[in-house]
């Protein structure tokens, strides 16, 4: 299997993209900084079996409504405009909020991801190819430091966090130094591995009963991130000085 990790900014030059294949053992990382292009990217997306994207797949409902009727010159509906329910229910499980796909700088990302995933048939549930990540969600269920790791002055954190990813099963040596210098590649290869838990059905998601019609709307999507203590995840926590 190969799942690919998307970490989807506004513009190309702030985009990472990585490939990881898991049919070796450990499995290796594979950078791709030549396909951050819009239209480059098509081509890595049929080289995977599963893309994972941090980025927002879809708007709040309400937010939606708010747009169509001050549109339409109508009254406007009240309801949460800045959060999804996918959103909400993060938050309330591992007090992370996510950044507002309807407020948020996030929203210019967004609207990029949907004009190049407008040819697919994405299926917002996540039981598709393409599955909407959250590292930050991910490295906090991992035991990992999950705030303030991007800083340049936080190099030393950062090769904690991939030394813990490679200590079982991921072979960094080959992309090593482009994911330490370049955040944009290693929170892509983040997605590639939060995309291969999805591939396996870890990760974590609303009950169903409340993503009624999740494979067409847009405010309830399926965020890939680690259910606690599955066991395909064997990293250990860095020491608690870290943390």
């Amino acid at each position: 299997m190969k799942t690919l990790g998307v970490d989807l900014a506004a513009q190309p030059e702030r985009t990472g993209v990585c490939l990881v294949d898991w049919t070796s053992r450990p499995a290796r990382v594979h950078p791709r900084p030549d396909a951050c292009e819009n239209a480059k990217l098509p081509a890595v997306f049929e080289a995977a079996d599963k893309i994972g994207l941090d980025v927002p797949l879809g708007w709040p409902d309400a937010f939606v409504a708010f747009v169509l009727a001050h549109h339409d010159h109508q009254p406007l509906p009240s309801g949460e405009r800045q959060l999804r329910e996918t959103d909400r229910w993060v938050q309330a499980q591992l007090g992370l909020r996510p950044l507002s796909v309807s407020s948020d700088r996030i929203a210019v990302p967004a609207m990029r991801a949907a004009q190049l995933l407008a040819k697919y048939d994405v299926d917002r549930g996540g039981h598709g190819r393409f599955v909407e990540v959250y590292p930050a969600a991910a490295l906090k269920r991992w035991g990992l430091p999950h705030r303030s790791y991007k800083r340049r002055d936080q190099r030393v954190v950062r090769e904690e966090i991939l030394a813990a990813l490679a200590r079982d099963w991921l072979d960094l040596a080959a992309a090593r130094a482009q994911l330490l210098d370049s955040d944009h590649l290693r929170r892509a290869s983040l997605r590639a591995r939060r995309a291969s838990g999805r591939a396996r059905s870890l990760r974590s998601a609303p009950p169903r009963a409340r993503r009624a019609c999740v494979a067409r709307r847009l405010d309830r999507c399926a965020t890939a991130w680690p259910l606690r203590g599955a066991r395909a995840v064997s990293l250990r926590p860095l020491s608690s000085s870290t943390l």
